[in-house]
């Protein structure tokens, strides 16, 4: 996902970015806005 999103960022900031997306992720999962449906997979809707 990384690599899609940022295609703007040096690639060598890609590991900061990939944290930054998880915490991203993880406050929309428990905030109930995505649910986490297997390991690193997401998809939209109460978790």
């Amino acid at each position: 996902m990384v690599e899609r999103i940022y295609t703007d960022v040096d690639p060598k900031l890609h590991g900061a970015a990939a944290f930054s997306l998880r915490a991203h992720l993880d406050a929309l999962v428990e905030g109930g806005k995505v649910k986490e449906t297997e390991p690193g997979r997401y998809e939209a809707g109460p978790s």
